[in-house]
């Protein structure tokens, strides 16, 4: 390998680091959310994460680009919460609610759910690989199935 492709590939990593830290901080803003229901604000929270230690992982801190992916990712999915959740709903077999599911999973779902909706930089089989990758950083492996196929039916029915 030319030390160009070196250069190029550590870039590439940083990029890829950064991207996903800033969808796995957005899932933390929306877990947040729902959590603390009603007392909490969704820009007070976003600007605490970032001004955390959670903002630096493996030598990877947000760029200026990621920090404002997180935003956009966190209040969009935020805003668009209701709608969201309706579209979801519909994905889920008959006996599940989509206000039953573990916390976690719900803010996985949400903000997976936004990115592949309302934003189109990325294709969609990445995006669906990225949430199902966030899945397993917070031990929910078993459930990545299950966020496979809702996060691939909202693709396949768009």
């Amino acid at each position: 390998m030319s030390e160009t492709e070196s250069i190029t590939n550590k870039i590439y990593s940083k990029k890829i680091i950064g991207k996903r830290l800033a969808r796995v901080m957005a899932v933390q803003c929306l877990y947040s959310i729902n959590v603390e229901h009603a007392e909490a604000n969704i820009d007070d929270i976003i600007y605490n994460l970032i001004k955390t230690d959670y903002a630096e992982v493996g030598g990877t801190t947000l760029s200026s680009l990621d920090e404002a992916h997180l935003i956009r990712l966190a209040r969009g999915a935020f805003e668009n919460q209701t709608q969201l959740v309706s579209g979801l709903q519909n994905f889920l077999a008959d006996n599940w609610k989509f206000n039953r599911l573990p916390k976690l999973m719900q803010a996985i779902l949400l903000v997976g759910a936004y990115e592949l909706k309302f934003l189109d930089k990325t294709e969609a089989a990445i995006v669906i690989n990225e949430y199902l990758e966030i899945a397993k950083l917070f031990n929910h492996s078993g459930e990545v199935g299950f966020i496979n196929s809702v996060l691939d039916r909202i693709i396949n029915n768009s």
